[in-house]
């Protein structure tokens, strides 16, 4: 019921201690196996109650008052229509984008944004020293700010430091 074996240890514990202390209220014509068990069930059903977390009703206002919904108030971790769109359209113009830069600096920029690499992992596989691959990321990023910014589209897209944003 508790699905922690400490948990149903400590509460068993408690079941019997219940159980020793109303040991008076049990009746013989009754198995006191099914008592027992009666009193460590609804030890169970009271501890998980307690431990439940408190629900606030999406119907219900701050002042207690039902009947107004109050669900347009509640917060959510997930992205509505309009930023779906942008972020859609933004990817869309990164793809792009990345189409027009030299198959170099794309490489690169994929190996490194999509592809997760390290300086270490993408200096291996491209058979060039660190300083290098550091040196080329920084030239494809340049290259990439420049072309967001002259297409007009930069605005939020660019960071001070010029970076290009995560996907």
């Amino acid at each position: 019921m508790v699905a922690s074996k400490e948990d149903a240890e400590d509460l068993t514990l408690e079941a019997f201690g219940k159980a020793f202390h109303n040991l008076g209220s049990y009746r013989p014509h009754y198995a006191f196996s099914t008592w027992l068990f009666r009193i460590a069930i609804n030890h169970c059903i009271d501890y998980l109650r307690k431990k439940r977390l408190p629900c606030l009703p999406i119907d219900l206002s701050p002042d207690g008052n039902f009947g107004e919904d109050f669900s347009h108030a509640l917060p959510s971790n997930t992205l509505d229509p309009e930023e779906i769109i942008i972020r859609e359209q933004r990817l869309e113009l990164m793809r792009t984008l990345m189409h027009r830069l030299s198959r170099r600096n794309r490489l690169i920029l994929e190996m490194h944004y999509f592809e997760g690499l390290s300086y270490e992992e993408i200096s291996r596989e491209m058979d060039v020293p660190i300083g290098t691959v550091k040196a080329q990321l920084h030239r494809a990023r340049e290259a990439m700010s420049a072309m967001i910014i002259k297409t007009g589209a930069g605005l939020g897209l660019v960071s001070k430091d010029r970076s290009l944003p995560p996907a």
